[in-house]
C-alpha cells in the first residue's frame, strides 16, 4: 500500500506541475496575444484619425472653393465643419502617438501646415466678404495653398508609412502570440 502511495505521488506531482505550467503559459501567451491585438487596433485608429485630418482639410478647401465660385454661404458648411473638427482630431492624433516622439513631431508639423492652409482659406472667405474678389484670385494664383497641401500630404505619407510598418509588426506579433496560445492550450 505504501508503495502505491509513493507511486501515485511520483506520478501525480509531475502531472500537476505540467498542468500548472501549461495553464500559466496559456494565460501568459493569451495576455500577450491580447496586447498585440490592442496594438493593431490602436495603429488602425491612428491611421484613421490621420486620414480624417486630411479629409477635413480637403473639405475645408472644397467648401471655400464652392463659396469663391458661387458666393453662396451654404458652400461654407464643409469649411465650417472642418474648422470645428480639426483641432480635436489633431489633438487626438497627438494623444494616440504620445509614445512615439518622432510621430508626435510629424503631427506637430502637420498641424502647423494645416493651420497655415486654414489661415489662407480664412483670408479668402474674409476677402470675399469685403468684395475683394481680385485679392482671392491673386492668392489662389500664387500657388501658396497648393504648396501647403502638397507639404501636408508629404508629411502624412511619411507618418502613415511609419504606422503601416508598426501595423505589420503588430500583426506579426499578434499571429505569433495566437500560435503560442494555441500550442499551449
Amino acid at each position: 500500500m505504501r508503495f502505491l502511495g509513493r507511486l501515485l505521488i511520483l506520478v501525480l506531482v509531475p502531472v500537476v506541475g505540467l498542468l500548472t505550467l501549461a495553464t500559466y503559459l496559456t494565460i501568459y501567451f493569451s495576455e500577450a496575444s491580447d496586447r498585440a491585438y490592442e496594438r493593431v487596433v490602436h495603429t488602425y485608429e491612428v491611421m484613421e484619425t490621420a486620414s480624417a485630418v486630411l479629409s477635413d482639410l480637403q473639405d475645408a478647401e472644397t467648401g471655400v472653393r464652392g463659396f469663391i465660385i458661387t458666393q453662396q454661404p451654404t458652400y461654407l458648411d464643409p469649411y465650417n465643419q472642418a474648422m470645428a473638427r480639426l483641432p480635436t482630431r489633431l489633438s487626438r492624433l497627438r494623444e494616440l502617438t504620445v509614445d512615439e516622439p518622432d510621430q508626435v513631431a510629424r503631427v506637430n508639423a502637420m498641424e502647423q501646415v494645416a493651420n497655415d492652409r486654414l489661415n489662407i482659406l480664412k483670408e479668402a472667405v474674409e476677402a470675399l466678404g469685403r468684395s475683394e474678389r481680385e485679392v482671392v484670385i491673386q492668392n489662389v494664383a500664387s500657388g501658396r495653398g497648393k504648396r501647403l497641401m502638397d507639404q501636408f500630404r508629404g508629411l502624412l505619407t511619411e507618418f502613415l508609412a511609419i504606422q503601416r510598418r508598426l501595423l505589420d509588426e503588430g500583426q506579426a506579433d499578434s499571429k505569433q502570440s495566437d500560435r503560442r496560445t494555441l500550442y499551449t492550450a
